[in-house]
């Protein structure tokens, strides 16, 4: 099933607003269990991973690979796409003291930077080597790097690579989907959809409030 995002175009005049936000580029990293070394961003009181998870085991050391029905768990073509079921397993698929962030972190994160219709802009890698020749302004302000890594489909087809980037939240919608977020080459809007559970999306950690 295609992933699904409910979207509304949402037009835009180029502003520069004055509540704009600082985010800090933290020169500390973390690592993962197959050591992967991630550069963390500090956003208000949240700290986010400034790349895409590429961990392909649990952070117990259990491999990531299928469930007992036999539905994949993990895609890896140069990117790594987790299912919703990963996020949904107490081993955690994140470092300890990390986690899948909430519907409600991803709102205070878009929040930081213009609410959800103008956060993308803050948020997207600069540069049409990686958007296309069409996307719109982007600063990557924020340090967050989104990518447009698209996301594989349960059929296992890889999809809007180059177009768009799909990251899981921890919130499930209903029994077949759960909740996410989608920035796209040509809008500046992050959108807050769904996607089914059997998709493969990108996963961004954050650090566990103390």
């Amino acid at each position: 099933m295609k992933t699904r995002f409910n979207s509304q175009l949402i037009f835009i005049s180029m502003i520069f607003f004055a509540n704009i936000v600082i985010s800090q580029r933290n020169h500390k990293s973390v690592s993962d269990y197959d050591n992967n070394i991630y550069s963390v961003i500090k956003v208000g009181k949240q700290e986010w991973f400034a790349e895409n998870l590429k961990a392909i085991h649990y952070n117990n050391g259990d491999l990531i690979e299928v469930n007992d029905n036999s539905t994949k768990e993990i895609y890896i073509d140069n990117e790594v796409y987790y299912t919703w079921s990963v996020i949904n397993d107490s081993r955690n698929v994140c470092p300890d003291g990390w986690r899948v962030p909430t519907n409600e972190d991803w709102n205070y994160l878009e929040n930081k930077f213009g609410g959800q219709e103008l956060a993308a802009i803050d948020l997207k890698v600069d540069g049409d080597n990686y958007w296309g020749s069409d996307f719109l302004i982007a600063t990557n302000y924020s340090g967050f790097s989104a990518l447009p890594s698209g996301y594989v489909n349960e059929l296992g087809v890889k999809s809007n690579v180059g177009k768009y980037g799909y990251w899981w939240s921890s919130n499930s919608k209903d029994e077949t989907t759960a909740w996410g977020r989608e920035i796209g080459f040509n809008k500046n809007t992050v959108y807050n959809g769904f996607a089914n559970k059997q998709d493969g999306l990108s996963i961004r950690c954050m650090r566990v409030n103390k």
